[in-house]
C-alpha cells in the first residue's frame, strides 16, 4: 500500500469517525428472525416490528433498517436504527473512548461542542448550588473526570455564568485549559 493510499484511507476513517461522534445518537433494536421465520412467517415478522413501533411510537422520531448475515451463525440479522424524539435523544451520548481514534484537535472540538450543549441546557435556569451540582454531574460523566469542582463566584452567579474545574489524574484544570490540553497532545497530527 502506498503512503498516499494509506493517507487517504486514514483521512476517510477520521472523517467517518468524526461524523459518527458528531451525528445524531441512535438506539438499535435487533429482531432475531430465523430463516424459517422470514420464509414461513413473514406476516409474524412484520407484526413483531409493528408492535415494537406501536409500543414506542411516542419516543421514535424516525427509523431505518440495516441487515446482514452473521458471519458466525450464518443467519440473517435485521436491525432497526431509531432516531429518538429530542427530549429523549438529549440524554444519549456517544462513546467517548472513540474520540481516541481521532486527531486530538478534532477530539477537543467535539468535547467543546458537547460541553457547550450541556451548559446550554442550563441557561436561563437559576444559577444556584443545586443547578450547578446537576450540571457538574453531567460534565463529570461526559468528561469521565475524577471530579468537577464548582468554582462559581458570586459575580458569576450575578452574571448567570458557571465556572467549573475538571479534576482528572490528580490535575485541576479549568474547562478551556482541559480542552487545550487535549488538543496539545497532537495525536495523529
Amino acid at each position: 500500500m502506498t503512503e498516499s493510499t494509506k493517507s487517504n484511507i486514514r483521512s476517510l476513517i477520521f472523517n467517518k469517525l468524526e461524523n459518527l461522534q458528531r451525528g445524531p445518537k441512535t438506539i438499535k433494536k435487533f429482531f432475531p428472525f430465523t430463516m424459517e421465520d422470514l420464509a414461513d412467517d413473514y406476516e409474524g415478522c412484520i407484526e413483531a416490528i409493528e408492535n415494537f413501533i406501536e409500543s414506542h411510537k411516542d419516543k421514535i422520531l424516525d427509523f431505518e433498517f440495516e441487515s446482514w448475515v452473521d458471519e458466525v451463525t450464518m443467519t440473517p440479522v435485521l436491525m432497526m436504527k431509531m432516531y429518538l424524539v429530542p427530549s429523549i435523544a438529549l440524554h444519549l451520548t456517544n462513546i467517548s473512548f472513540l474520540n481516541n481514534l481521532l486527531p486530538s484537535s478534532v477530539e477537543s472540538e467535539i468535547i467543546r461542542e458537547e460541553i457547550t450543549n450541556i451548559i446550554a441546557e442550563y441557561q436561563g435556569k437559576f444559577n444556584d448550588a443545586q443547578t450547578r451540582s446537576h450540571l457538574a454531574n453531567k460534565l463529570k460523566f461526559k468528561l469521565m473526570a475524577d471530579d468537577i469542582l464548582d468554582k462559581t463566584s458570586d459575580e458569576d452567579i450575578d452574571n448567570q455564568k458557571f465556572t467549573f474545574v475538571v479534576v482528572k489524574n490528580g490535575k485541576e484544570l479549568e474547562l478551556n485549559e482541559y480542552l487545550n490540553q487535549i488538543a496539545a497532545q497532537k495525536r495523529f497530527e
